[in-house]
């Protein structure tokens, strides 16, 4: 399941940055069509918005490790999953 084969045109717009020592937070709001299958879901050609949180820790000037929090939930709302394929989505 990869992001940029479901969501080919796939875009991420940085609304925040900020940092301090070797820790960096961006909030930003990622956008794309679901033109692939993604997490089972067969393309529906329609087009998500979600706000998304990123942290990452850099280590000798790169990015070591990064932890990412988004609504998952949104973006399966706004693919209109019906409740029977958002189980099979989520794994319920």
């Amino acid at each position: 399941m990869r992001t940029s084969t479901a969501f080919p045109d796939w875009h991420e717009r940085v609304l925040d940055v900020f940092g301090s020592a070797d820790m960096v937070a961006s909030r930003y709001v990622s956008t794309g069509t679901h033109r692939g299958t993604y997490r089972g879901l067969e393309p529906t050609g329609k087009r998500v918005e979600i706000q998304e949180i990123s942290i990452f820790r850099i280590a000798g000037d790169r990015v070591a490790e990064q932890w990412c929090m988004l609504d998952e939930l949104a973006r399966l709302q706004q693919l209109e999953v019906g409740v029977d394929q958002l189980r099979k989505a989520v794994k319920l």
